[in-house]
């Protein structure tokens, strides 16, 4: 039997880096290397303050990892005939010699990892939970393939050059979130939900799937019975197992989800709010703690944080999410130093529970929603904010910007995107996109919040626990569209905090308004009507008036006057200048769209965000796979904060 090699070496690349805010990860190279012979010195993107990585090799196979040293939730089993390594939060560990296939079948949770046989000859398998809570990515190479946790890894070690995955990009780019199961790089995949899969020395791979049995416990009759009652005992119950130590701060927002997670935890639990002054989000949230009896931290974020996120995030995102939507990213190394290295996340009931991807069924479609030139009528599935964009006239301004041939590829990709869409109809609701979604959840549009935490923290996560899952699985739509059945339960658990207003609107909690809207779409003279009132009121994005004050009440500052001052237009205008000599741009369109943000129209500054970061991710792919380690800076711009130093150099000279 094949011997494992430990090796502690600082396979380290650029300590400094970014960083400090891309902390964990790993690389598993499978098949490439040379049996009994190491290959070139691995590198992870980035190692922050984690200190020198952790390495494992048997025959052609060699595993590198970092985490942070205080990570309750990174398991490494070291066993004669394998090493296997788990990180995140499975409802069960294995037990002792426990083979890997017999341990996932049943298992739930919020993990990933991966399992080294020592052979001969050595066999890689690696795994992600049966919701892809933890994504993981992997690419071919000579004769076999590169596995990570990260994109921007795997571009990383890759001596040969990766192409840009257009379609894909381009849908990211309109839609705010890569619906499809592409990834940004061509040649990379991302597993899917339950995916196990095998590398074999060959370089060939073997897939198997596992699935997230329901909860014995619950059932469509008894669901039916009471939808509220047993949502509530649900989520007791996934608090309860998931949110196990005391030490771990929740989330809290002031908004349904985590008042409710808070409500069902006991007292003496502790809460923590982020935002950039004290506000009304922050007030609401400290009189929830309170009245939950919990210990309450208010931890305020600089607005210029947002400029930091936009020059590193797509180290994490890479183009496939909206760059600024992981927004605690590089928040948690500071909390580290705090002594707070475990988080509970109490987000997702958005796409899970609360049906806010699911829309009242239309007999007529609006010929004025985004994108409707594309799409016809299925645009109606990304409209109403669905599709992750918050400004309607986002995705029109990343058409403009576009070439002709570049304008033909991503309206096909739409197209593919909304025929692929099963089309599903409960009653009056429309399900086709919550049901995509929920089969994929890390394609969800705020997802790259959790994906901030796992990159810095131990994250306890109650929306993954099965109880929860099996709810909204067995129960109608309609209990939990608009949050209905959350409302109810809210209100039958009795506690204070359901009299206490909420965050987003300062107003309390009552029943759901009804949607007189839905109901004119659907009546026979909505089209005539419609076309009439758009004649008389045009569509119009709107824009800020000189002097127009911006109110900074929630955990978000106002991001349009923050990218208008020196250092945001700055980062800004640097992302946008990458994509100069991008043969799918219009250098000329660009200008216009970045010209008419400047003179006070925010409408484009979205759209603005995600090209500046698609500039950054495709100087980054150009600058690792030639090698690039010098971290050159363009003459005509200074970094004034850690992404200078990073040794991949994505803000590396422009190419001519």
């Amino acid at each position: 039997m094949a011997s494992f090699l430990d090796n502690s070496a600082a396979l380290c690349h650029n300590r400094k880096g970014i960083s400090r805010h891309l902390v964990a990860g790993f690389l598993i190279e499978s098949g490439s290397l040379e049996d009994g012979r190491a290959g070139p010195p691995p590198k992870l993107v980035d190692l922050g303050e984690c200190g020198p990585a952790d390495s494992f090799s048997a025959g052609t196979v060699r595993a590198t990892w970092t985490y942070p040293a205080a990570s309750r939730q990174v398991r490494i089993y070291r066993e004669e005939w394998r090493f296997l390594l788990i990180e995140g939060q499975p409802d069960r560990y294995p037990r002792e010699n426990e083979p890997l296939n017999q341990w996932l079948d049943g298992c739930w949770g919020s993990f990933r990892g991966f399992e080294i046989l020592a052979g001969p000859p050595a066999q890689l398998t690696a795994f992600v939970d049966p919701l892809a809570t933890r994504p993981v990515f992997f690419v071919p190479t000579g004769g076999g393939s590169h596995v990570s946790d990260k994109l921007s890894t795997l571009a990383l070690n890759r001596t040969e050059e990766l192409s840009p995955n257009w379609p894909a990009i381009l849908e990211a780019l309109t839609l705010g979130t890569l619906y499809t199961t592409d990834t940004s790089i061509a040649q990379a995949q991302q597993f899917q939900p339950g995916e196990v899969i095998q590398f074999r020395q060959d370089g060939s791979v073997v897939r198997g799937r596992f699935e997230m049995p329901l909860d014995p416990e619950l059932s469509s009759h008894r669901i039916a019975e009471d939808p509220p009652g047993t949502l509530l005992a649900a989520l007791r119950r996934a608090v309860a197992e998931t949110w196990v130590e005391r030490d771990s701060y929740l989330l809290l927002s002031g908004g349904l989800d985590s008042r409710l997670t808070l409500s069902q935890a006991g007292s003496d639990r502790k809460a923590m709010t982020v935002t950039t002054r004290e506000n009304r989000e922050c007030r609401i949230a400290r009189d929830i703690a309170g009245a939950c009896g919990a210990r309450f931290l208010h931890w305020p974020r600089p607005p210029e944080h947002y400029v930091t996120l936009l020059e590193s995030s797509f180290l994490l995102t890479a183009c496939m999410w909206d760059p600024l939507t992981p927004h605690h990213l590089g928040l948690g190394v500071e909390w580290r130093k705090e002594g707070i290295h475990e988080v509970c996340n109490a987000f997702l009931y958005d796409t899970v529970l609360k049906g806010y991807f699911a829309f009242p069924r239309q007999k007529y479609v609006s010929p004025y929603l985004p994108l409707h030139d594309v799409l016809g009528n299925s645009a109606v599935i990304f409209a109403e904010k669905r599709s992750g964009r918050s400004h309607r006239a986002t995705s029109e301004f990343v058409l403009q910007s576009l070439t002709k041939e570049a304008r033909q590829i991503a309206a096909q990709r739409l197209k593919e995107l909304a025929n692929s869409m099963e089309p599903a109809v409960a009653g009056d609701l429309d399900l086709t996109l919550q049901n995509r979604l929920i089969g994929f959840i890390s394609r969800q549009c705020h997802y790259p919040l959790l994906l901030g935490w796992i990159e810095e923290l131990d994250v306890n996560s109650p929306i993954f626990h099965r109880a929860l899952w099996s709810w909204a699985r067995l129960s109608p739509p309609v209990a939990y569209y608009e949050a209905r059945a959350f409302r109810a339960a809210l209100v039958a658990a009795g506690h204070p905090v359901a009299g206490l207003p909420d965050s987003n609107t300062g107003r309390s909690w009552g029943r759901v308004s009804r949607d007189w809207r839905a109901t004119f779409r659907n009546q026979a003279w909505y089209p005539l009507a419609r076309t009439a009132w758009r004649k008389l009121r045009p569509v119009s994005h709107g824009s800020a008036a000189s002097g127009a004050v911006y109110l900074d009440e929630g955990s978000w500052p106002p991001l349009p006057p923050l990218f208008r001052t020196p250092l945001g237009s700055e980062a800004l205008e640097h992302g946008l200048c990458l994509l100069d000599g991008v043969p799918l741009f219009r250098k000329h369109e660009v200008e216009a769209i970045l010209q008419r943000f400047r003179s006070g129209d925010d409408a484009p500054l979205e759209a603005l965000l995600s090209l500046s970061a698609l500039g950054r991710w495709l100087n980054y792919l150009r600058s690792a796979s030639a090698g690039a380690s010098s971290g050159r800076l363009p003459a005509a711009r200074r970094i004034t904060n850690a992404a200078a130093n990073h040794l991949a150099g994505p803000d590396a000279v422009p190419p001519s």
